[in-house]
């Protein structure tokens, strides 16, 4: 292992193999090292971390630098630090040599507080151990994590993090739409978006797209059509997304039909054309009764609003009753759907207005109706 002595010799090597631009931080580091001003070399490494040009020798920094001060910084940075460095391996093996080797050591240490640091290695051996194959037992140790986080009054926001996105990537491998949809979300809620690169950005907006199309249980796309995340696919080969879930989440059947020669651009969405005409019928049913605003609803008008025969309607209403997006009751013999409860939506700025508008009715009515009753009921306020 290198010493104090060695530290010079070490930072000018990888100073002279690195990037010029780099050159400034290598310096900082010796001096800050040298001086033992921990939390000062901590944010300075941190810089130099989240700067690309350093992606070379990240492994080589962590081997011969940061090893040798690991014990006089936060333990949850160390193992960032670990993170940031493994990320250039392409073997999942090895990243898991090196996440173990790290785990055994701050299970022996005292007198440091490691719980939740050790929690990120277990999270991350997960991922390791997913990206290897190994499935199984990346669930297994997911499961017992989920367990002990519930015990940690407040977790780090760098834990949540990576809970969060191991867990997306564990359900995208098993093509569990309605998991992964929720898990990224939950990841997207503990991040600033740019702390992404834009290629992230984009590629997570995509698969979100996808998922919140495919899931069967997912029938309100409100949260992802507001997040800054889905705008990244804006001038992308992809944009037509945004206009497709757009068209679901507001039950618009014209525009939906209008861009389903776009699924020829994706086999998977090809596939599941039957499945998206479905799920648009049922967007379509909700919305019709989120608009009108009415208990009971006939048959025919849900026929007329979703282009289904009547004879369908009832199907589509027993699916929509299923799903949990409307409570009710359907009269076979007089053919209406009486409508107790529609499924809580997050709506956007057309469907705010239009609540607007009949708000704005609602209260016109009411004037009316006050200025009638003035007018022709005097007699009756008189005493």
């Amino acid at each position: 292992m290198a010493n104090f002595d060695d530290v010079p010799g070490i930072l000018t090597t990888l100073r002279t193999e690195s990037d010029a631009q780099l050159a400034p931080l290598f310096y900082s580091f010796e001096d800050l090292y040298g001086r033992k001003l921990w939390h000062q070399l901590t944010k300075v490494v941190d810089e130099f971390y989240k700067t690309p040009l350093s992606k070379p020798v990240r492994i080589r920094l962590y081997n011969n630098f940061i090893t040798l001060f690991k014990y006089k910084i936060n333990p949850l940075k160390l193992v960032e630090f670990l993170l940031n460095s493994i990320q250039e391996l392409n073997d999942a093996d090895e990243s898991l040599v090196y996440l173990n080797a790290l785990k055994e050591e701050l299970a022996k240490k005292e007198n440091i507080d490691k719980e939740q640091a050790l929690l990120f290695i277990e999270i991350e051996t997960a991922r390791s151990k997913l990206r290897a194959g190994l499935e199984a037992e990346a669930r297994e140790i997911l499961d017992q994590i989920d367990s002990k986080l519930e015990r940690i009054d407040s977790v780090e926001l760098k834990v949540n993090q990576s809970y969060f996105s191991t867990n997306a990537e564990y359900y995208k491998s098993k093509h569990d739409y309605n998991n992964f949809y929720y898990q990224s979300l939950l990841f997207l809620s503990t991040i600033q978006i740019d702390e992404l690169e834009l290629y992230e950005q984009q590629k997570l907006a995509y698969e979100l797209s996808i998922s919140a199309l495919l899931a069967d249980k997912i029938y309100n796309f409100g949260e992802l059509l507001t997040h800054p995340v889905l705008f990244t696919l804006n001038g992308t080969e992809h944009s037509w997304l945004i206009d497709l879930l757009n068209s679901l989440n507001s039950g618009d059947l014209v525009k939906f039909s209008s861009l389903l020669s776009n699924l020829d651009k994706s086999t998977i969405l090809k596939e599941s054309e039957p499945f998206l005409r479905q799920k648009i019928c049922l967007m379509t049913l909700v919305e019709l009764v989120f608009v009108k605003s009415i208990r009971i609803i006939s048959f025919k008008d849900v026929s007329i609003a979703t282009k289904l025969t009547i004879d369908e309607v009832e199907h589509l209403v027993m699916k929509a009753l299923s799903l949990g997006l409307l409570k009710g009751s359907i009269d076979q013999v007089l053919q209406r759907i009486t409508i107790n409860w529609v499924q809580p939506r997050v709506v956007n700025t057309a469907q705010i207005e239009n609540m607007k508008d009949r708000l704005v009715q609602w209260n016109d009515n009411v004037k009316a109706l006050g200025h009638f009753m003035e007018e022709n009921g005097k007699e009756i306020w008189v005493d």
